[in-house]
């Protein structure tokens, strides 16, 4: 099963979180770190949310990236 998801947004006390396949289900945010915000990839490690930063970091980049790539042409 994978277990890397994406924050997809905060509705209310629930994080809707994204799975590398497209499957959506909700999360009571609370069990997320509380520095967790939209976009940030996230795992379930040993019964606890983690941020995987690096792995954010390099998605984001890659995003900004390709979003240059769109604007330049």
């Amino acid at each position: 099963m994978d277990k890397t998801f994406s924050i997809d947004r905060f509705e209310e006390d629930l994080a809707v979180l994204v799975s590398q396949d497209g499957g959506t289900f909700p999360v009571l945010a609370r069990f997320l770190p509380s520095d967790a915000r939209e976009g940030d990839l996230v795992a379930l490690q040993a019964g606890k949310w983690t941020i995987l930063r690096t792995e954010t970091e390099k998605l984001r980049e890659k995003l900004f990236d390709l979003q240059e790539s769109l604007f330049d042409e």
